[in-house]
């Protein structure tokens, strides 16, 4: 009896067909989308149906109505689902990327071939993705007067540029008549020549003896002297035009007064004309003799230890106003 042997009877995958290779019974190859089974050894024997050395075994579809076969023409198209069915996308060009229509895909500028600078800006107008140069130092984005592209734009107006604050608690009296240099103090370099200086002061200030303190602004730029930066209007009934001018002589006798201590606040605005560093200083005097006393009274700095002593701390701020 004969003997068969179950594992021979099958086929044997090939893959796609070749003429160099030497096929033998029931290999199958590949070849335009239908697949063959080989009848009969042979070497370079052309695939097809019912030759002497091929069968056919199953032949390619026709595409379908979503299929992409005859869709696709181009290496780098890619497929979309259309209104109604597949459709193709043709491939873009270099450095375009994939963006999305209103309904479908499409190949837009990308931003690797619009942008050339650091500081560059991308956005998009009626066709597609646009550079936008970067602008220069201080300029802002606005929208342009069509309202459908943003620019870049020098300001015309004026603002805030920077503020400066300071603050100073020594304790301090002089008996002078003439204007003497007080502690408080602040400096501001202007960033603009053409810049304003609003300068803003709350002093406390003690007083003794009717000395009826008159106290002004001064300044200096750089390492120049300090100069009164008030002007004092003329007094048409004679006598001094005070700068910053207060009494605290509120109490009839001299002991009274001297646990006394106020505040005096005050605002200026100036023109420096600089960029160097610009500092201003409280000037003061007693006008009609006696004491004046920055940051405290004149029991606190007589060293008296009792609660009616007195203390204060002077604050300054300035603003630079670009115009």
């Amino acid at each position: 009896m004969a003997t068969i042997n179950l594992g021979a009877i099958r086929y044997n995958w090939k893959g796609a067909w070749s003429s160099s290779t030497a096929y033998v019974i029931n290999d199958v190859v590949s070849n335009g989308g239908n697949s063959y089974v080989s009848i009969q050894a042979g070497t370079n024997q052309a695939v097809g149906n019912a030759t002497a050395y091929w069968n056919i075994m199953s032949s390619a579809g026709a595409a379908g109505a979503e299929g992409g076969s005859t869709t696709l023409t181009t290496r780098g198209d890619l497929l979309y689902r259309g209104a109604s069915a597949v459709a193709r996308l043709a491939k873009g060009t270099e450095g375009q990327v994939l963006g999305q229509g209103a309904n479908d895909p499409a190949w837009v500028n990308g931003s690797a071939k619009t942008l050339t600078t650091q500081g560059d800006l991308l956005y998009r107008d009626g066709s597609g993705l646009q550079r936008l140069a970067k602008g220069t130092a201080g300029q802002h984005l606005l929208m342009n007067s069509a309202a459908n592209a943003p620019q870049w734009t020098t300001s015309a107006g004026g603002g805030l540029k920077q503020v400066q604050y300071a603050t100073n608690s020594t304790e301090f009296q002089t008996t002078s008549t003439s204007f003497v240099a007080l502690p408080p103090e602040i400096t501001i370099t202007p960033a603009s020549t053409s810049s304003k200086i609003v300068i803003q002061s709350e002093i406390p200030i003690g007083t003794y003896e009717d000395g009826y303190p008159d106290m002004t602004l001064y300044r200096k730029i750089g390492s120049g002297s300090y100069s009164e930066v008030v002007t004092r209007p003329n007094n048409p009934n004679g006598g001094n035009s005070q700068g910053t001018w207060v009494t605290l002589r509120n109490n009839s006798t001299a002991a009274a007064n001297q646990y006394e201590m106020n505040g005096v606040s005050d605002i200026f605005r100036d023109a420096p004309n600089t960029t160097s560093a610009v500092t201003y200083k409280w000037y003061g005097k007693n006008s009609n003799g006696g004491a004046l006393f920055i940051n405290c009274s004149k029991h606190q700095i007589d060293n008296n230890t009792n609660s009616y002593n007195m203390l204060g701390v002077s604050k300054m701020i300035c603003w630079e106003i670009t115009v």
